[in-house]
C-alpha cells in the first residue's frame, strides 16, 4: 500500500528532525542572565486547552498531524506573542500557524529547569527528589 510506505518514509524524516545539537561547544554567546525568570514569565502567558480540530483544517493538513480525535495543546498565536518564544511559530502555505515541536520541547525542558532552579532559591525543594 503506497500510502502506508509514504508514512512510514515522513515518520522517519520526522525522527531525524527531532534531534537538536545541543554541545556547548557548537554555541556562542551563551548567557544565563534572566532567561529562566523571562521564560518562564512568558510560558505563563501561554494557555493550554481542549480542542478538536476543524474538519475543514484537516482536508488541507500536510503533516499529518490533525485528526478528528480530543486535543490538549496551545495556540500558536500565543507563543508568537512572546519575545523569547515567537520564533517557535511559522506560518504553512495555507497560511496555517504551526509550531516547531523540536524548539518547543527545547523551551519546555528549558522551562522545566528553570521552575526546578526558582523552587530551590525558594527553598522549596531541599535537593532530596526520592
Amino acid at each position: 500500500n503506497i500510502s502506508g510506505i509514504i508514512n512510514m518514509v515522513k515518520s522517519a524524516k520526522a525522527a531525524k528532525a527531532a534531534k537538536a545539537a545541543s554541545d556547548e561547544n557548537a554555541k556562542d554567546e551563551i548567557s544565563t542572565d534572566n532567561v529562566g525568570d523571562e521564560l518562564i514569565e512568558e510560558m505563563a502567558q501561554v494557555k493550554p486547552f481542549h480542542f478538536y480540530y476543524k474538519p475543514e483544517v484537516a482536508e488541507i493538513d500536510d503533516t499529518g498531524s490533525i485528526d478528528s480525535d480530543p486535543h490538549i495543546g496551545i495556540k500558536a498565536q500565543d507563543l508568537e506573542s512572546q519575545p523569547l518564544l515567537n520564533s517557535i511559530v511559522s506560518e504553512n502555505d495555507n497560511g496555517l500557524k504551526e509550531i516547531d515541536i523540536k524548539e518547543m520541547t527545547l523551551a519546555n525542558s528549558a522551562a522545566i529547569s528553570a521552575l526546578i532552579n526558582k523552587l530551590k532559591d525558594l527553598g522549596v525543594l531541599d535537593g532530596n527528589y526520592r
